[in-house]
């Protein structure tokens, strides 16, 4: 009698977390999914690095002085660089998985200089619990200042 009410106790509680969406396990196989695929094609590629004069460069400067090209698009205004951002949902219930390509192109020849590509699992934890981020890879570089260079004056 003393093994049921465990059993019982295991039963009504897995019962009761699948009522809010959390599957225990899940979490981690995505995580491990999110790992995997990363490996195969996440991280950053560098094509191609320009060296603009200072008044390229200067188009490509936002408000707080940080190097961030425009998006692509017809509001970019003649800039000699701009950016994409294209979001693939692998899994759209919780936990959302996602792929995210950002590429970065000359327009003058719509060339891509480079790519970073992460992979996210955001959720998967218990209802009423802050969501939790896992991203491959953890540490995301400098995509913008690796393909984007200010020339250096000689005097």
């Amino acid at each position: 009698m003393n093994r049921v009410k465990p059993l019982v106790a295991n039963c009504l509680l897995t019962a009761l977390c699948g009522c809010f969406g959390y599957v225990p396990g899940e979490k981690a196989y995505w995580d491990a999914k999110v790992k995997e695929l990363c490996e195969g094609d996440g991280g950053m590629k560098i094509f191609e690095t320009v060296y603009l004069s200072k008044e390229k460069y200067a188009l490509l400067i936002n408000r707080s002085g940080k190097l961030d090209p425009p998006r692509d698009g017809p509001d970019a205004g003649g800039v000699p660089i701009v950016h994409t951002v294209e979001s693939t949902i692998i899994h759209d219930t919780y936990p959302i998985v996602r792929r995210t390509e950002l590429a970065v192109i000359r327009t003058s020849d719509r060339k891509t200089l480079g790519t970073s590509v992460t992979y996210s699992r955001t959720g998967g934890d218990l209802l009423g619990s802050h969501p939790s981020v896992f991203l491959c890879p953890a540490v995301v570089a400098d995509l913008f200042g690796s393909t984007v260079r200010q020339q250096m004056e000689v005097k």
